[in-house]
């Protein structure tokens, strides 16, 4: 595999943007260069007896500008089964039909990313899967040269998104998920989530709420494990101060997020205390993702602090906290590509 270094540096923004934004922002999807246009008409320095006149031969052809092709050809044209190579070392193996790849094929690119899977007419089209040169891998439908239909891509980190694609973006329902073992599963529009949607994380705790351009607008419901719930509204990824927390039991307590867990205080019974700790804990956890998902990294780091604060010592959750506390720092020194909020260079 080649990898030079703007492509070392693209991959390392890949690897640590797309796990928090693969459904939030358009620009954070990784882009597949479009299929090699072949030039037909430059100069041929070498070729072999097969002429325009020939139904059928085999033999190689090269040009000026360093490309050779050998295999099949069909009155002068690669026709058939063959290997055209670029003196960049990038090529192409397998069926040609009227000079271009048409049926089933591999081609290894320059960059070290490779496709293989079906062409028509030069473009990627029908079934293939796609290894980018950093290592992100789709496997799915194509349509004119673009990732579209059904489809999945593994990010190099061993996250994913698995569902519906359109013009290289997700588009209608799928699945996202994170390694902190959550999912995001519902329906996107052009790379970014819209329309009704759910968090899921394996500890039976879900988030559903409403999306729109990406962000979180509306009505949102967490509801945890233990049957407690956290009710917030959203205006287009800004959370509204007012909040409520309806116990299982039917009680329920208003006021904003620290003022709800000032009522910790309040409560005797230390199942209904770790529970109420615990579920405010995830609250601001996934309201840090969703700063992070449109790359407001100030707030995020705010979040994620007062997640910290509450979440108990060395538990899974603390661990999931830390782990994301980690990645905000990495994000805001990371060459300026994401920053926090306000933030200048010097």
């Amino acid at each position: 595999m080649i990898l030079n270094k703007k492509n070392t540096k693209l991959c390392l923004v890949l690897s640590l943007l797309l796990p928090f934004s693969v459904l939030a922002s358009i620009s954070t999807f990784p882009k597949i260069p479009p299929s090699k246009k072949f030039n037909l008409t430059a100069e041929v320095v070498v070729s072999s007896k097969c002429s325009i006149f020939q139904k059928y031969c085999k033999g190689k052809k090269e040009w000026k500008d360093g490309r050779v092709y050998v295999g099949e050809f069909r009155f002068g044209k690669m026709h058939g089964i063959g290997k055209l190579t670029w003196p960049d070392g990038e090529k192409y193996q397998g069926s040609f039909i009227n000079g271009a790849p048409h049926g089933y094929g591999k081609h290894t690119y320059a960059d070290g990313s490779k496709f293989e899977g079906e062409w028509y007419e030069g473009l990627r089209e029908g079934e293939g899967a796609y290894r980018f040169s950093c290592g992100h891998e789709y496997v799915g439908e194509f349509s004119e040269d673009k990732m579209d239909g059904e489809g999945t891509i593994l990010f190099i980190n061993g996250e994913s998104y698995s569902g519906e694609w359109e013009a290289g973006l997700a588009h209608g329902q799928g699945t996202f998920k994170r390694l902190d073992g959550s999912m995001f599963i519902g329906n996107s529009k052009s790379g970014q989530r819209n329309g009704k949607g759910m968090i899921a994380w394996t500890s039976g705790d879900t988030l559903r709420g409403n999306w729109n351009q990406g962000k979180l607008d509306g009505p949102s419901v967490f509801t945890f494990k233990n049957g407690d719930q956290f009710k917030t509204a959203w205006e287009l990824g800004k959370m509204q101060e007012a909040a409520s927390y309806v116990f299982s039991d039917g009680e329920e307590v208003t006021g904003d997020m620290l003022e709800l867990e000032e009522y910790i205080n309040d409560l005797i019974d230390q199942d209904q205390i770790n529970n109420f700790s615990n579920n405010l804990c995830l609250g601001h956890y996934s309201i840090a993702m969703e700063h992070m998902s449109i790359n407001n990294l100030k707030e995020a780091d705010e979040h994620l602090k007062l997640a910290q604060n509450i979440a108990p010592f060395g538990s899974d959750r603390d661990q999931m906290v830390a782990m994301q506390m980690d990645a905000v720092q990495k994000k805001i020194k990371a060459g300026g590509w994401a920053k926090v909020e306000g933030e200048t260079d010097q």
